[in-house]
């Protein structure tokens, strides 16, 4: 309705597209850029990230 203040009126075509681009930026290729090259860089990422959710599960349980 009043277009670039941010009040409530917003379509829901313009939301949709303020959503995919704050996705796009989020998870573009940027994203991964940002793991390692190497191949033993990517398993030490990848046993990382499995001991984190394993201690997370742990925490929780």
């Amino acid at each position: 309705m009043f277009p670039g203040n941010g009040h409530i009126f917003r379509t829901s075509n313009e939301r949709n597209a303020r959503t995919f681009l704050a996705e796009r930026e989020m998870f573009g290729p940027k994203a991964s850029q940002r793991l390692p090259g190497s191949p033993a860089g990517r398993v030490a990422f990848v046993v990382l990230v499995l001991l984190a959710a394993v201690v997370l599960v742990l925490a929780l349980a």
